[in-house]
């Protein structure tokens, strides 16, 4: 992968007008300093492209990887493949074997909680959906895994790392993949969970997620996401461009 200072992507990411899913892979790119573009795509446009076949799998994010020349050298898809990428190419996640290892079972157990709840958003009778809800907050559903959280926070913090990270002493896309995992459980939008209860008694998470949100860099990335969202629903602009270094992909 070559890198340099370009008005070109390094690659494309394609999701909703929200962060959900796609919310590590912009705050990597944006932390990373790496240029690339945002392509805020509706329910009925990503409906249209699955039954068309031209997902590469099944669902967004999508990540279009761009080579030397700035022409599209290949589409990944899957968020956890797309995060590690960005990880790998901006610096954020770890060279060493172990370390990238404990990243990847944060990245994977956040996927693991947010299909602990997926299955809700399809129930249509609010009663049902009531109920469904109040067992995820059973003490072996979403208390169980954000205990595990917690603990993975105090064993960094056992291993001599005191700045309140998943992993090491620095940030990395598995911070990124936990912060917004996090702020799906507690955003207000999952009817009948009350996700400030849900967090109270894990007090290093509640103080991770703080330090992410006061970070600088995530910061400003948030506001310029803010301005893309109003552009996007106001004026119907799809496509942002980020600024940043260039980093091409090759194979």
């Amino acid at each position: 992968m070559a890198e340099e200072q370009k008005d070109q992507p390094s690659f494309r990411i394609t999701y909703y007008a929200f962060q959900g899913r796609a919310g590590s892979l912009r705050a990597a790119a944006s932390l990373g300093g790496v240029s690339y573009e945002d392509v805020f795509t509706s329910g009925e446009e990503h409906k249209k492209a699955k039954e068309e076949g031209t997902r590469r799998w099944s669902g967004v994010p999508e990540l279009v990887v761009f080579d030397k020349d700035g022409k599209e050298l290949i589409t990944l898809g899957q968020s956890n493949a797309c995060t590690r990428y960005i990880g790998k190419v901006t610096g954020l996640y770890p060279e060493n074997a172990v370390e990238r290892a404990l990243v990847d079972e944060i990245l994977d157990s956040v996927e693991d909680v947010l299909n602990v709840v997926s299955p809700t958003f399809g129930i249509k009778d609010e009663e049902k959906k009531k109920a469904a809800r109040a067992k995820l907050c059973e003490p072996d559903k979403l208390p169980y895994w954000i205990g595990k959280f917690e603990a993975r926070l105090e064993e960094n913090e056992k291993r001599g790392n005191k700045n309140g990270y998943f992993v090491g002493d620095k940030i990395t896309i598995a911070d990124l993949k936990a912060y917004y995992g996090f702020q799906f459980l507690t955003s207000g939008n999952l009817d009948y969970i009350d996700g400030a209860k849900l967090m109270e008694p894990a007090k290093r998470c509640q103080a991770f997620v703080a330090k992410i949100k006061e970070n600088e860099g995530m910061k400003k990335m948030e506001e310029a996401f803010a301005a893309s969202q109003k552009e996007y629903k106001e004026n119907k602009v799809k496509s942002f461009k980020r600024p940043g270094k260039f980093v091409c992909g090759s194979l």
